[in-house]
C-alpha cells in the first residue's frame, strides 16, 4: 500500500509505526548515530512499544553528525517520506537563528500536503558540558554524558540506539516516568532552561 494519497492513513498508527521502522532500519543500516528521544524512548523502555496516544516519534542526532543526517535525508525522501530541515526562530546561547533545529519527516496527503504521521529528529548542540536543543518552543539541555556514545536496547527484532544511562536520562527529563501520563507538556520537563 502506498504512503501517498490514502485518506484513511492520514492519522494512522500503522503508518506511524511503518515510518518509524523504515527510518530506524535505514539509520541502523548506514550506521548513523541517532538516539531515541522523548515519548518514543519512554514508551519503548517503559511499555515495550510506541505510546498509543503519541502522534509522532522523536529521535536526536548530535550536531557533529549533521552531514550524516543530510545524506540520510536523501534516502528518506527516496522511501517516499516528505522531509524538511527547520531552523531556529531566534538565536540562543548554543545556536543561531541560521542553525538547523530539527529535521521533520511526514507522510503525504493528496500527493503534496503534509500528512499526520510525523517523526522529528532534533539536532543537539554541545556547549559547556551540556547537549542543548529546542522542542515545543522551549530550550532544553542535559549533561553531555548521555550523548557521549549510546546504549542498545531490543525492540521488534531490532537494536535501537538510546542515550547512555537512559533510565537516569528519563528521570531527569520526566521525573517519575514509571507512571503513564497522557496529558503532558514539553515545557514542564526537567530539561528546560533559559536558552
Amino acid at each position: 500500500m502506498s504512503k501517498r494519497n490514502v485518506w484513511i492513513k492520514r492519522h494512522s498508527r500503522e503508518t506511524l509505526r511503518q515510518q518509524f521502522i523504515e527510518i530506524i532500519d535505514l539509520l541502523n543500516g548506514k550506521d548513523i548515530p541517532y538516539h531515541l528521544e522523548g515519548g518514543v524512548l519512554l514508551g519503548i523502555v517503559r511499555d515495550g512499544d510506541l505510546l498509543p496516544w503519541d502522534n509522532d516519534t522523536d529521535l536526536s542526532i548530535n550536531f557533529e553528525d549533521y552531514e550524516l543526517l543530510e545524506i540520510a535525508a536523501k534516502e528518506i525522501k527516496r522511501l517516499g517520506w516528505r522531509c524538511k530541515f527547520k531552523k531556529f526562530d531566534t538565536s540562543s546561547s548554543f545556536a543561531t537563528a541560521d542553525d538547523i533545529r530539527v529535521f521533520k519527516i511526514s507522510d503525504y496527503w493528496l500527493g503534496c500536503l503534509k500528512g499526520g504521521n510525523r517523526m522529528d529528529i532534533f539536532l543537539k548542540y554541545q556547549v559547556d558540558g551540556y547537549r542543548c536543543w529546542s522542542a515545543a518552543g522551549a530550550f532544553m539541555r542535559v549533561d553531555n554524558k548521555y550523548y557521549d556514545g549510546y546504549e542498545l536496547i531490543e525492540w521488534n527484532n531490532r537494536k535501537l540506539r538510546v542515550p547512555k544511562h537512559y533510565r537516569e536520562y528519563l528521570t531527569e527529563k520526566y521525573g517519575d516516568w514509571s507512571v503513564p501520563q497522557k496529558v503532558w507538556s514539553a515545557k514542564s520537563e526537567g530539561t528546560v532552561f533559559g536558552g
